[in-house]
This record gives C-alpha cells, structure tokens and sequence, in this order.
C-alpha cells in the first residue's frame, strides 16, 4: 500500500514536472517570434504576444485547482512572469495590453498567494529572486506594474511578517511599528489581504487588520476599509455590541 502511494506521488511529480516544461516550452517559442517580428511591427506583435501569453497561461492554469494543488500553480505563475520579463525589451509600450497584461498577472498571483499560509523555503526563496530579476527586467523597459508583488517578496512569508502576525493577534503592538508596515504594503495589497480573510470566514482577523487600515494616518482614502471593518462586525457581534462598536468607530477621521 506505501509502495502504492510513493509510485502515485513520484507519477505526480513527475507529470508536474513535464507540464511546467511544457508551459516553459510553448513561452519560448512566443519569445522568439515577439523578438523576430519587433523590430518590423512593434506594436502588432505585442499585441500578438500578449494575446498568446494570456492563451497559454489560462490553459495550464486551469489544469490545477487552487484548493488541490497550489504549489504547481505557482511554479506556472513563475514561468510566466519571467517569461514576460525577458520578452519585455522586444514589447512596445504603445500596446495598451502590455501594462495590462502583467498589471493582471500581478494581481492573479498574489491572489493564489494570499490564498496560501506559508510556500516551502526553497520556493519561497525563489519567487523572492525571480519576482526581484522581473521587476528590474521590467522597470528597465518601461513597465512599473510588479510592484506589489515586488513588495511581498521583500517579506519572510506570505503572512509570516511579524507586524501582520501581530495586528491579526490583537498583540498590540505600537502605533510606530504598524504604520510603517501598513504604508510599506500599500492599501491595494492590504485590502487583498483583508478580503481573502473574509473569505476564509476568518472575520476577527479581517476586522483588525481592517480597522488598523482604517486607523491609519497614511492612508487618504480609508472609506473601503471602514466599510470592510463594519462587515466583518456584522459577522461577529450581536445586534447591541455592533451598535455600539459603529458608534465608537464613527470617530475615526
């Protein structure tokens, strides 16, 4: 039976590993077709390119599903955003579906990311180096789009940072030190976080770190918070203690 299960997961593997050879493959080959018809039409072969990129990412994308298998995934999602980076010197940046492209990328990964608690050491430790080659690769062509994914790799963890751990605890910790991971993660990826708790039903950390948003000095615009701070209350609180919770939370300016 253990004989069984270790042939199943070896089979496992190695198909894993055929496919993201496959995904690297098929990325190759639009990397080279984007560098012969550049230099003729600049603008229609990245169009073309990103319009195959897409193609052949939402193909491999949808083999796994997120809940059975993530750690392929974002091994997919790695190729891609490299790939994408070394193809980035032979993309014109007057095809509006350049930034867009991996603007979306961005934001479909650190979803699956979010979804997660934690990736393995030695893949974590890869993202952080490939995310940091592609955000410069990017940046030196013109495309700013990585930079909230360039943010979390800055950190030790998907949700490990010890500020975060602590705000999602109810640790208190001080004014200082939450302002300074608030503003350095930015309202986009926070309220990221904030929504992928509410969707794990883990309403009273979604309710910190909302309302530590919300309390934020940095932050102009803080309705969005305020409003996913008062949902998650609707979630935990009794019709009184939420009464008077709003009333309190209404003094924050």
């Amino acid at each position: 039976m253990a004989d069984e299960e270790a042939e199943q997961d070896i089979g496992l593997v190695d198909s894993i590993s055929i496919t993201i050879g496959e995904v690297r493959k098929l990325l190759e080959g639009l990397h080279v077709v984007v560098i012969r018809e550049s230099a003729n039409s600049p603008v229609q072969s990245s169009s073309d390119y990103c319009q195959e990129f897409c193609r052949t990412l939402l193909e491999f994308v949808g083999r796994w599903k997120t809940e059975d298998e993530p750690l392929p995934l974002v091994q997919v999602y790695l190729v891609a955003l490299l790939s994408f980076a070394k193809a980035s010197p032979y993309l014109s940046l007057q095809c509006e579906n350049v930034p867009l492209v991996i603007e979306r990328l961005s934001l479909s990964f650190l979803e699956l990311l979010l979804s997660l608690q934690n990736l393995p050491d030695d893949l974590w430790q890869y993202f952080k180096s490939s995310v940091q080659f592609a955000h410069d690769t990017l940046q030196e062509n013109g495309i700013t789009q990585l930079s909230l994914l360039c943010v979390l790799s800055q950190h030790e963890g998907i949700w490990s940072h010890k500020v975060l751990q602590s705000i999602l605890s109810n640790e208190n910790p001080t004014t200082e030190q939450v302002e300074v991971f608030l503003e350095q993660e930015g309202p986009v990826l926070l309220k990221m976080r904030v929504k992928q708790l509410m969707k794990e039903k883990q309403l009273k950390k979604a309710a910190l770190l909302a309302k530590s948003c919300a309390e934020c000095s940095a932050f102009q615009t803080k309705g969005d918070f305020k409003q996913l701070y008062l949902v998650c209350l609707c979630g935990i609180l009794e019709k009184d203690q939420l009464m008077e919770e709003v009333s309190k939370f209404k003094q924050i300016s």
